[in-house]
């Protein structure tokens, strides 16, 4: 009994998560990337977009985690979708 009440409340927390708390390291972020998307209007979500995918490209650098760093104040490994959002409303 206690196992299937942990196991329930396992996906209830896992289903409730906020999309722009989800790490860009995360195997799921593309998915809640476009989840995202839905949400913004089509200007906004093309830059984001683009944005993550360059996150994405530069992280794979040797010198990318440093500019990534340099750009959001923050690791690559703590970076959030959100971050990256934000980012792109200061613009």
């Amino acid at each position: 009994m206690k196992k299937l009440v942990l196991i329930l409340f396992t996906i209830i927390i896992y289903s409730c998560s906020n999309p722009k708390t989800i790490k860009v390291n995360s195997e799921e972020a593309h998915r809640y990337v476009e989840e995202i998307c839905m949400e913004l209007d089509s200007v906004t979500a093309s830059k984001f977009k683009e944005e993550y995918k360059r996150v994405l490209k530069i992280s794979t650098v040797s010198r990318g985690k440093a500019v990534i760093i340099e750009k959001y104040s923050i690791q690559y490994r703590f970076l959030t979708l959100g971050d990256i959002l934000n980012n792109i409303d200061k613009k």
